[in-house]
């Protein structure tokens, strides 16, 4: 192997390194992310619904600020929506994705009244991961601001 092959080898690693760190904060930041979803936009909680907002808003940010190989490149919007939403969640029709949160991490949710059931729920979450994709990889993720204060309902 000469050095241009294992230059081009090196290269080609680290980019792939760098793309699965990213891939991995992200992922990271997903159970925060679809449990706020799940508090705002299920449970009638008028006192913290601003604070799940600004928590979401917070976590998209992040995510927004993330850049890979050059500065201001972003994933494709498939992968955003794949590692926020389909990997975990599968897609709008997986139940017991909301009901083992709610048996688990969102106990203390369940005693609140509910605005939604899961499949509405549900539908909202993946229609609100498809607009944050699109406005991660448009960099305009502070758009999605206005999206959950319109869902506020």
């Amino acid at each position: 192997m000469n050095f241009r092959e294992m230059f081009y080898d090196v290269i080609l690693n680290e980019m792939a390194f760098k793309k699965r760190v990213m891939e991995d904060k992200i992922r990271n930041l997903e159970n925060q992310i679809n449990e706020h979803l799940i508090k705002f936009l299920r449970y009638k909680d008028n006192i913290n619904e601003d604070k799940h907002i600004n928590d979401i808003m917070t976590w998209l940010y992040t995510i927004d600020g993330y850049d890979w190989q050059k500065p201001k490149r972003k994933f494709s919007k498939e992968l955003y929506f794949k590692l926020l939403f389909k990997e975990p969640i599968t897609d709008a029709s997986n139940i017991d994705y909301i009901l083992g949160k709610e048996k688990r991490t969102l106990k203390k949710y369940s005693i609140l009244p509910r605005k939604r059931d899961v499949q509405e729920t549900l539908r909202l979450m993946e229609n609100s991961h498809l607009k944050i994709a699109e406005l991660l990889y448009e960099n305009r993720v502070y758009d999605f601001e206005y999206e959950l204060k319109r869902l506020k309902g």
